[in-house]
């Protein structure tokens, strides 16, 4: 006698018609020492998104690092309008308003050719005397949330990989790692060297921005305040 099935069968009954004797008829069914009660059934579901492997930008190594890339749900990409579960919201300058962005609709450059817009201000960085660099930043660059206008930093006339946001804390251990720290600070805004240990704190009201040179790995330093 297959015990399970007579089980549920008889469950199912009772929570239909609530009679006594099929209650009777289960509670004798559980007494046999063969009887394994059935497990709920459940019921599986699988993503339709298809996992593809992350674009690499040489201006912005680890998006999702920085948290310029987020990873806490699905969206619908504006650009290419397809589900994906890594998306971009950080400044995108164009007229419409654009709400995330998927990273391969960045790399391949169609998401700031349907919006006619960039993700870094083209006045607001070093000079690089090439423009395919210039575009490369510009359009297909995730980029950075500053307090101001972001600034985005070159060496070896190309731009800087941006790293990270970083504090005193951050930047102390790679003092000796940077190309001219004195001279960031100065073009930034001013602060001193010495001054950095009261101000510079991540996520604080001086925060600093952290860039890595491509070519020699020097580090460079910009900061704004809120």
């Amino acid at each position: 006698m297959d015990y399970a099935a007579a089980i549920t069968a008889l469950e199912k009954v009772i929570a239909l018609e609530n009679k006594q004797k099929d209650k009777s008829q289960l509670a004798e069914l559980l007494e046999h020492k063969d009887v394994v009660k059935p497990k709920a059934k459940v019921k599986k579901t699988e993503s339709n998104l298809v996992k593809r492997e992350l674009p690499y930008f040489k201006y912005h190594p680890d998006p999702t690092v920085t948290g310029a890339f987020e990873t806490d749900t699905v969206v619908t990409c504006d650009c290419c309008k397809q589900p994906t579960d890594v998306y971009y919201t950080n400044p995108f300058f164009a007229v419409d308003d654009i709400e995330a962005l998927c990273p391969w609709c960045i790399a391949d450059g169609k998401a700031a050719e349907k919006f006619e817009g960039s993700f870094q201000d083209d006045i607001s960085v070093d000079a690089v005397n090439d423009k395919d660099k210039l575009m490369e930043l510009i359009e297909r660059t995730p980029g950075y949330n500053g307090w101001q206008q972001e600034y985005w930093l070159a060496h070896c006339n190309d731009y800087c990989a941006f790293k990270g946001y970083v504090g005193w804390q951050e930047i102390e251990p790679l003092l000796d790692q940077f190309a001219d720290i004195e001279s960031d600070l100065a073009s930034a805004g001013g602060l001193r060297l010495t001054e950095l240990p009261n101000y510079l704190k991540d996520n604080g009201s001086c925060q600093g921005y952290l860039f890595q040179c491509i070519c020699c790995n020097k580090y460079r330093l910009y900061y704004d305040f809120d």
